[in-house]
């Protein structure tokens, strides 16, 4: 039997607390790798007809027999919020280290139209395995369609990638996050991460969380050894369940419209719910 390897990993840090407004650094050469900004477009204007209707974040995993809690749908999930009298009709460019253009969403309010790479995205059911979704009361676990083998887990303060059959973490999403070698400060941070890091790299040190809401960085791990589309799918893909988390576990939605307000209200929810932990104990 062949031993199970632990994969190389890349650590890639964000440099805002706005998912769809960043940049990623890559933390080995500190050099800015990808950039993601989200733009207010003209909804008369169209937008490449030939991509036909737009999925809806929502519709698109809302049908899965296999979510057995009643009060939480996919549906519900969207966090993008957007003016219920005006639809608002916005990009999100994702662009490599040279500017080009490596991926796109179109939002129309809540409803999203993506296109990776030389594929269109119209049903976020071509990114994860929706229909075979499990939910416990503390657990959201959606198979990728990007290996059979890996699952996205979620849970109230962890988002990432598992391998089903040797347990093994194959991307984390960590929050609140410090390497000795990255000046401490103070950011606004979308959850708090409870995987144990991986990343080891003689450069940057070790990946410490710092368990106080605002507090330190966040960052990206992900294997390395995936081609740049890979690379872009696994990122685009570890953002959009980012936001299906937040949506089963109550989360204040996200805003294109005040993101910095909204971080602000993440902290109080966070410091509230880790209070609310600690007298029930």
């Amino acid at each position: 039997m062949t031993p199970f390897v632990t994969p190389a990993m890349k650590l890639l840090r964000l440099t805002s607390s706005d998912i769809l407004n960043t940049s990623l650094i890559d933390v080995s050469t500190s050099q800015k790798v990808y950039t993601l900004a989200t733009t207010q477009i003209d909804s008369q204007n169209p937008l490449n007809q030939d991509r036909g209707h737009p999925a809806s974040l929502g519709e698109s995993v809302s049908e899965s027999p296999h979510i057995d809690s009643p009060t939480f749908s996919y549906e519900n999930a969207i966090t993008v919020k957007s003016e219920p009298s005006d639809i608002t009709v916005r990009r999100t460019s994702v662009l490599d280290s040279t500017g080009f253009l490596v991926a796109e969403i179109i939002w129309r309010g809540r409803r999203l139209d993506m296109t990776l790479g030389k594929h269109h995205i119209r049903n976020l059911s071509e990114l994860f395995d929706t229909s075979n979704a499990r939910m416990l009361s503390d657990t959201l676990a959606i198979p990728s369609k990007f290996d059979p083998k890996l699952i996205w887990v979620a849970t109230e303060d962890s988002l990432c990638l598992v391998d089903s059959i040797s347990s093994s973490i194959h991307g984390v999403l960590h929050q609140n996050s410090i390497l000795p070698s990255i000046p401490f400060k103070s950011c606004i941070p979308i959850s708090t991460s409870r995987p144990e890091p991986r990343h080891n790299n003689p450069k940057s040190g070790k990946i410490h969380r710092t368990c106080i809401p605002g507090l330190g960085h966040r960052f990206l791990e992900l294997e390395s050894n995936h081609t740049p589309e890979q690379e872009v799918e696994l990122i685009v893909s570890f953002f959009m369940m980012e936001m299906i988390r937040r949506g089963r576990f109550t989360f204040t939605p996200y805003t294109f419209e005040r993101s910095n307000f909204w971080s602000i209200i993440e902290v109080k929810e966070l410091l509230m719910r880790k209070l609310g932990v600690k007298r029930n104990r």
